[in-house]
């Protein structure tokens, strides 16, 4: 999780299912971006963040420890350029900790606005009053929250990789199709099925695409220009689901054709 290459991915999957399962008008992208300059400022929104116990939602908090770095952190011994190169593993972690929190804290803030909605947030004035706990809450929850587990979940974690963040991803979308059906269908459609369709479509015929493994094409859209396949990381659940599920369906029904054709 600490890799360059996650990293880069993981700030595309996030602000995707972030735009998703939203409750707040997150923008996708833009919203991120927004988070990313509050956590490299370290400003106002930044700090009501940690204050609202939002940042225990990211993995790296369950890689390090959390607790004593944000207690040295607010007795003012702060980090200083030397002290976070001084070791690969730590500029990873850095990295890894921005793209997880760049989402989260563009989450967070469109929460504290009070917007209850993209078209609240686009076209109204008339906002919610958002306690800060209910903000950290909002943010948590807006991805993966990796700090939510239960008592067994946390101990079979220890020995199985990714347990809790697989059942985490499943129990959040199930609870999301029930509570908001037409939303879920509407953001679904637009934000994963419209696009894997267009990936699809405009790759069907490529041979460098017919080419690349079942696995990768489950996790990643994909762009072709007249050199190369851009990859664009699909969120895990969502984009497995109901991305790949339609791509293999599509890819079926035409190689049949072809078959009958030929």
């Amino acid at each position: 999780t600490i890799s360059p290459e996650f990293t880069a991915g993981n700030i595309v999957r996030d602000t995707i299912s972030a735009t998703v399962f939203s409750h707040h008008g997150f923008i996708p992208l833009y919203d991120s971006i927004r988070g990313l300059f509050h956590y490299l400022k370290k400003d106002n929104v930044y700090w009501d963040y940690m204050k609202s116990g939002a940042a225990q939602a990211d993995i790296m908090s369950i890689d390090r420890n959390f607790l004593y770095e944000q207690t040295h952190k607010m007795l003012g011994r702060k980090s200083t350029v030397k002290n976070v190169i001084k070791s690969p593993i730590t500029c990873l972690r850095a990295l890894s900790e921005c793209s997880e929190m760049a989402t989260r804290l563009g989450e967070f803030e469109n929460a504290r606005h009070g917007y209850t909605g993209l078209f609240n947030r686009l076209f109204s004035n008339k906002h919610e009053n958002v306690s800060l706990r209910d903000a950290g809450i909002a943010s948590r929850d807006v991805t993966l929250d990796f700090g939510r587990h239960g008592t067994w979940g946390k101990q079979f974690n220890r020995a199985t990789a990714f347990f809790n963040a697989a059942l985490q991803g499943t129990d959040k979308l199930y609870r999301e199709v029930k509570s908001h059906p037409a939303q879920m269908a509407f953001k679904t459609a637009a934000l994963i099925i419209l696009p894997s369709i267009a990936s699809w479509y405009a790759c069907k015929d490529d041979p460098r695409y017919q080419e690349v493994p079942q696995w990768e094409k489950d996790i990643y859209w994909f762009i072709p220009t007249k050199n190369t396949l851009y990859k664009v990381p699909k969120p895990y659940e969502l984009g497995v689901m109901f991305g790949s599920g339609i791509e293999r369906a599509l890819q079926y029904q035409y190689d049949q054709a072809r078959n009958i054709d030929g």
